[in-house]
């Protein structure tokens, strides 16, 4: 497996353009102490630690393309050295792919993350 790459998914078919996420174009708000999301769009910290080998990861991977979210995907060696680590194993103690992290919060196991 050493060597291998494998793409991130590809670009969605259109038939399926009817789930992904519609936004608005403007944002309106009112002084009724409700809270509106800001125009502007922050960065996220959001990454996917994966494998497009393992399936989990693939649906993943896939359900965070159709949702249109904003991450970084890091293709994890499932046989190298970091997957192995004392830092990856405090973030999945199964060491195991997919994990999805936010800042300091971790979350593994795909179905959990889906």
């Amino acid at each position: 497996m050493a060597g291998w790459s494998f793409p991130t998914p590809p670009s969605l078919p259109t038939s399926l353009a009817r789930f992904t996420r519609r936004t608005s174009k403007s944002s309106t708000s009112s002084n009724n102490g409700s809270a509106t999301a800001s125009p502007e769009k922050k960065s996220s910290s959001l990454k996917l630690y994966a494998n497009m080998v393992s399936q989990p990861s693939r649906a993943v991977a896939w359900v965070l393309k159709v949702k249109d979210a904003d991450y970084e995907f890091v293709n994890v060696d499932i046989q190298g050295d970091f997957i192995k680590s004392d830092e990856f194993k405090a973030w999945n103690p199964n060491a195991l792919v997919p994990v999805i992290r936010d800042g300091e919060f971790s979350l593994f196991e795909g179905n959990a993350i889906l």
